[in-house]
């Protein structure tokens, strides 16, 4: 990659965190003291982006009514008023305009470790945060190493995890 390529990338993965925190910023005052946690995880987290990648968030709330699907409507208005700040603009003067992609969670169903904490756990980077969600994070990857978990890599961008490679038939693992 030649170096205006790679300032291109690391100017868009710049503008990717400022838009993530004008974000955290109008969740805060929307949500106030409901909001416990906001992460960016995913490709932008790791710096493996490609111009159609989504912008990946974990959301943690104290509180929510219905499903998580449907917990978008709580956090819709931050998302427009993000999608209008400078950082925006200048990330699709770039080409860029992600998606956001937020997976939004009472903090009460973290006791059940949703699948997606496995790569959270190694690549979020927290942009607000109570202490819930790295807490939880935390617990996770102490999990996945007293497990002997492995993520194999699968040619540039694909993954699969090994949780236990000794694992037995029959023998539920447990996040």
């Amino acid at each position: 990659m030649d170096a205006s390529a790679e300032n291109k990338r690391s100017r868009a993965r710049d503008l990717v965190l400022a838009l993530v925190k004008a974000f955290g910023d109008a969740l805060r005052a929307d949500l106030d003291d409901n909001l416990l946690s906001l992460a960016l995880y995913g490709s932008f987290a790791r710096g493996d982006f490609v111009l159609t990648s989504d912008l990946d968030l974990l959301i943690v709330l104290r509180s929510a009514a219905g499903t998580r699907g449907r917990r978008i409507d709580l956090v819709l208005p931050a998302i427009l008023r993000a999608r209008e700040s400078d950082a925006w603009r200048e990330l699709r003067t770039l080409g860029y305009s992600p998606d956001f992609a937020p997976l939004i969670y009472r903090a009460d169903e973290l006791a059940n470790t949703p699948a997606v904490f496995v790569d959270a756990a190694n690549d979020a980077i927290l942009v607000l945060d109570t202490g819930a969600l790295a807490a939880k994070l935390e617990q996770v990857r102490a999990r996945l190493k007293e497990l002997g978990a492995k993520k194999v890599i699968v040619g540039e961008r694909n993954w699969y995890w090994i949780l236990k490679p000794d694992l037995r038939p029959g023998e539920a693992v447990k996040l």
